[in-house]
């Protein structure tokens, strides 16, 4: 499995007394949650008893990554699970539980932001101009190495190959690869044609 934002929890009793200092070392935007002193259990035998205190962690790549390079970062800090997110946003407002009014709330203010952590939508997965036309040329030659003919192969490709960033930009770039990919098909149709009424005169 391969996402840019994954999430664990942190114990006070168990976590590294400089896991604050060794995340920030690693340049990634990252969200620290107040601690959550007041949860309690909704459901099973200890429904109605409060959880143990913690925190919430929410760790953001530029690109995607494994799950195993996560674990290496959140075992070193002493976290304990590692989550896979799928919106930076919705979690970003778990740590507070500001959609969820039956939990405890907790103040937005005691949040622990490091390395400039910006939750505006307009910088949630975010490809740099430069990176788009990377993606862009790699993606033609995937069109072209594996003979794709319509928009749907190439979406299905990048799908069941687990390429995001280059199916994010393959999305976002609706007409340009579909334009492209007709554009081929018909050159392969007319080469076709012209080949048949050559063999068609052969004598």
């Amino acid at each position: 499995m391969k996402k840019r934002n994954w999430a664990t929890i942190i114990y006070p009793e168990s976590v590294k007394e400089d896991y604050i200092e060794t995340l920030e070392k690693t340049g990634l935007q990252i969200a620290i949650s107040p601690l959550h002193d007041k949860d309690i259990y909704d459901k099973g035998e200890q429904k109605g008893q409060i959880k143990k205190a913690h925190k919430h962690i929410l760790i953001c790549y530029e690109n995607t990554t494994t799950e195993k390079v996560v674990k290496e970062l959140i075992d070193k800090i002493g976290g304990v699970g590692i989550e896979p997110v799928e919106s930076k946003k919705g979690y970003y407002e778990y740590l507070t539980h500001k959609n969820n009014k039956d939990k405890a709330q907790y103040n937005e203010e005691d949040i622990i932001k490091l390395n400039n952590f910006n939750i505006s939508d307009n910088e949630e997965n975010k490809i740099s101009h430069a990176q788009v036309e990377i993606y862009k040329r790699e993606i033609i030659k995937i069109i072209r190495v594996n003979q794709i003919k319509e928009y749907r192969e190439l979406i299905d490709y990048l799908i069941d190959n687990e390429l995001e960033e280059y199916e994010e930009v393959a999305s976002n770039k609706t007409i340009f690869f579909n334009t492209y990919i007709t554009s081929k098909r018909n050159q392969c149709k007319e080469e076709q044609k012209i080949l048949k009424r050559e063999e068609k005169y052969v004598i």
